[in-house]
């Protein structure tokens, strides 16, 4: 079986993912499951040992308008795919689908265009993400962990990084990082709730990041 994953978001959404990737192949562990996202997000899915292949689409990029739209559209008729699974909740990535010829199509029922999904699954506002995520598989409520798989050269430039800033002089102490930006403005917390949350973790070496 050839499975489709199709998530253009943001970089956070493609984390929280990943344990639908794991999912999918826990039920189909012969399964190709293929990722088309964005250029950004490629090193967030690379190394993960559950994908076969990371498809780039670069909408906002060479891939804007028609013809790139086109351009992905025939490599995905190409690949021939059996399932489709699609998170991002926008019509064009369920055209993707759909023109493709995908038999299979599984997407949010809040999703614009969801009239072209062979089966829809409730967005459950009261859920995590990850289990509204979770919910588009044969999901019975188990924990999957968020997994990322760094490659050994960015373990090795995050050391130095950390030994140049003396973070490694006590190997007990523990090391949180926050990241504060985002890339839209109603995904960024209030200064005063990150000030609120360092202040107890306060006992803890804080990084920031930006």
């Amino acid at each position: 079986m050839k499975i489709l994953v199709i998530h253009t978001a943001f970089i956070g959404d493609i984390v929280l993912s990943t344990p639908l990737i794991q999912r999918l192949k826990d039920m189909y562990p012969e399964s190709e499951i293929d990722y088309l996202t964005l250029p950004a997000n490629q090193s967030v899915l690379s190394n993960n040992p559950n994908l076969h292949e990371i498809l780039l689409y670069d909408k906002k990029g060479k891939d804007r308008g028609i013809k790139g739209f086109l351009r992905v559209l025939k490599i995905l008729k190409q690949k021939k795919y059996d399932y489709a699974v699609i998170p991002h909740r926008f019509i064009k990535s369920i055209l993707l689908a759909k023109l493709a010829k995908i038999p299979n199509i599984v997407g949010f029922d809040v999703a614009t265009g969801s009239f072209l999904l062979n089966k829809k699954v409730h967005y459950d506002m009261k859920k995590h993400e990850v289990e509204r995520l979770l919910d588009l598989v044969e999901y019975k409520g188990e924990k999957i962990p968020i997994r990322i798989y760094p490659a050994k050269e960015n373990f090795i430039k995050i050391d130095k990084i950390l030994k140049n800033h003396g973070y490694f002089e006590n190997q007990e102490q523990k090391l949180i990082l926050v990241a504060p930006g985002s890339q839209r403005p109603e995904k960024i917390w209030p200064i005063e709730k990150y000030r609120e949350v360092i202040e107890k973790l306060k006992k803890i070496k804080i990084i920031l990041s930006g």
